[in-house]
């Protein structure tokens, strides 16, 4: 192939059609003219007034989808992660969720602190109960947000498109542009950015978004669970959310310092 490329460059002049290659060749060639772009890292956060647009959205899902996307954008963990809640790892009364190591894509046991606005959603949330089989007595789900009793929920992409129908519709309503595309995983980049804007440290947003530590001292050395930080972090974002969805009630905006 490459002595008949060399010929067919000197005939025409050019780069040949790629016509006058077979189809194995002509796939060849066409990625090597046109190599694939290299992946980049979204960027996109949701800014203040596209929260606010969202919320009422996401409340319009009703249980568990409305819920399990409202928690989703205050803990700032990831989809799944949030999805498969189980109830035996959730203390309310103590304001915190416990991710045991089998269940995190980091294989770490990550304890998440719950603000006041996160214990609030949840205790709205009945348990479901479910029959397993027919002829079995029901029982009670182990999740949080199930639709099904046995499994946790699933479908985002539909749910996606009914919170940016619902979104789309508010902002006609209000005669303003809709809300710029966005993916629920930009959720939890919007929970990081807004904490790092408010002043909390990197590493401690780290830690809440369960991240690997680095270096010697980090991940051998500092045994400090970070459970502190980690809801101080939690509860200034909380704050800030509050005052753009439920300004009525008095959230307060508190700023770390550095």
């Amino acid at each position: 192939p490459i002595a008949r490329d060399v010929m067919m460059r000197a005939l025409y002049g050019a780069a040949p059609p790629l016509i006058a290659y077979p189809p194995g060749d002509r796939e060849r060639i066409r990625l090597e003219r046109e190599p694939p772009a290299a992946e980049q890292p979204r960027e996109r956060d949701l800014k203040a007034d596209e929260i606010a647009t969202l919320w009422p959205a996401f409340a319009s899902l009703g249980k568990p989808f409305g819920p399990y996307m409202q928690i989703l954008l205050i803990l700032g963990q990831r989809r799944n992660e949030v999805a498969s809640m189980r109830w035996q790892d959730i203390d309310l009364e103590r304001g915190e969720w416990t991710l045991p190591r089998e269940l995190t894509k980091a294989k770490r046991t990550h304890i998440i602190p719950l603000p006041q606005m996160a214990v609030d959603i949840l205790k709205t949330i009945q348990p479901v109960s479910y029959r397993p089989s027919a002829g079995r007595p029901s029982t009670v789900s182990d999740f949080v947000f199930t639709t099904t009793g046995e499994t946790p929920i699933s479908g985002f992409g539909r749910v996606k498109a009914r919170i940016d129908k619902a979104a789309a519709e508010a902002r006609k309503q209000e005669e303003r542009e809709t809300v710029a595309p966005w993916c629920l995983h930009d959720l939890r980049r919007t929970a990081a950015t807004r904490m790092a804007e408010l002043g909390v440290p990197v590493e401690h947003i780290g830690r809440v978004l369960n991240h690997a530590p680095r270096g010697i001292t980090a991940t051998v050395y500092d045994k400090h669970t970070y459970i502190p930080e980690k809801r101080r972090a939690l509860d200034v974002w909380a704050d800030y959310l509050k005052s753009i969805v439920a300004p009525e009630d008095g959230g307060n905006v508190v700023k770390l310092r550095g």
